[in-house]
């Protein structure tokens, strides 16, 4: 389902065609998204969930941006 949601967003983002004019990356304005999905426990605090999607955040950038990454370590 996040995964879902996640391209649903960026779908919807892009299919804006919002100009972009100070960007030397894209035209129009786009979003990229880190998806962290996990379960509450004791002994795992919240900031490793919010850690894992900011990673998966950053790896979306890396990859060309207007992309969702799902993280592999929640």
């Amino acid at each position: 389902g996040a995964t879902y949601v996640a391209e649903t967003l960026r779908y919807n983002v892009e299919s804006l065609e919002i100009p972009h004019l100070s960007s030397s990356v894209t035209p129009k304005v786009t979003i990229s998204l880190g998806v962290a999905v996990g379960y509450a426990t004791f002994g795992v605090s919240p900031e490793t969930l919010i850690e894992s999607a900011d990673n998966a955040l950053y790896q979306a950038k890396k990859n060309d941006r207007n992309r969702f990454v799902l993280a592999n370590d929640t």
